[in-house]
């Protein structure tokens, strides 16, 4: 593969092509944070599970708690029905947490997703002016449609797509996956160029043998 970005003076179409990935992204940003609070969400309900079905809850949670053992055990009814609980500083400050978590796994997963819905269609918009522009590709390659794009989107992170026109492009793809299993910067990067070339080949009408002809782009991004 050539250089990291195109020449600044490069032509629409490729411009395009540029923004279209660095949208793509852009998009795995906001996936990774939506992935990041429904984790947290999750992480907060399955804790709170464990710490209220253990017998340790009550005595974290209440500072009198053997005033309500000691009316239990004497059976003094009235003291039970006015009992007031006070709770202990450590579950205040539990509880101080949990509300900023739960506040802040909330607000996340809904910004994720309208920032999701928004990057959707700027790509989609960036994947339209690449289809009109009328501009003849530098590199044309043609391949078939639904393989490419089947392909993109479930092993983009590992190259697979590439496999279909590109050999030197796919493995290198195949190794940044592979290294991105243990450093993920690497899979999150192929998995966002990759996103956007599937997206692409979306927008391109095959011909009647099933093949699309796309931009064999010989930049990282």
């Amino acid at each position: 593969m050539g250089k990291f970005f195109p020449p600044k003076d490069c032509n629409a179409k490729t411009k395009s092509i540029r923004n279209l990935h660095i949208e793509g992204l852009i998009l795995m940003v906001v996936l990774m944070i939506m992935l990041s609070s429904a984790l947290m969400l999750i992480g907060r309900m399955f804790f709170e599970i464990i710490f209220f079905n253990t017998g340790l809850s009550a005595d974290l949670m209440y500072s009198n708690q053997g005033e309500l053992t000691e009316m239990i055990e004497s059976g003094n009814m009235y003291g039970m029905l006015t009992y007031e609980p006070e709770f202990t500083p450590l579950y205040e400050a539990y509880s101080s947490v949990i509300k900023i978590l739960s506040v802040l796994g909330y607000a996340m997963a809904f910004l994720s997703i309208a920032g999701s819905i928004v990057m959707l269609i700027l790509m989609k918009n960036a994947c339209r002016r690449i289809v009109e522009d009328s501009t003849p590709a530098e590199n044309p390659v043609s391949v078939k449609k639904t393989p490419y794009v089947w392909l993109g989107f479930l092993l983009g992170c590992f190259g697979g797509h590439f496999f279909l026109y590109n050999n030197k492009k796919a493995m290198y793809f195949l190794c940044m996956g592979i290294i991105g299993l243990m450093f993920p910067i690497f899979i999150f990067y192929t998995t966002g160029i990759s996103f956007a070339d599937a997206f692409l080949a979306c927008f391109i009408n095959k011909d009647e043998n099933g093949e699309i002809t796309i931009e064999d782009y010989p930049y990282w991004i």
